[in-house]
């Protein structure tokens, strides 16, 4: 009977915007309501973000350097997008 409590879960969060995900899978990063889930290695980041909307792309990817600037402490050196996702990949400049 535990299945379709799942699923309902599932289902709704996927109203909401948001996905839960497990622990060690990223550092959670709200920058002005727009979630992010950041992880990195020592030079490159990825961050992701499952709102949804065409009109926003602009503030997210925005909010995704500052997100991943903030998750990592370095600089955001060049930030992509993927295409047709709100997951954005960056190089970064981590000086000591």
């Amino acid at each position: 009977m535990k299945r379709p409590l799942v699923i309902a879960a599932v289902f709704l969060a996927g109203c909401s915007g948001e996905i839960p995900l497990s622990a060690g899978q990223g550092t959670r990063i709200d920058i002005a309501g727009d979630v992010f889930t950041v992880t990195s290695t020592d030079t490159t980041a990825t961050a992701r973000n499952f709102a949804t909307g065409l009109n926003n792309q602009a503030r997210l990817i925005e909010h995704a350097a500052q997100a991943i600037a903030t998750a990592t402490g370095c600089t955001v050196d060049t930030i992509t997008q993927r295409p047709m996702l709100n997951t954005y990949d960056a190089t970064l400049n981590c000086a000591a």
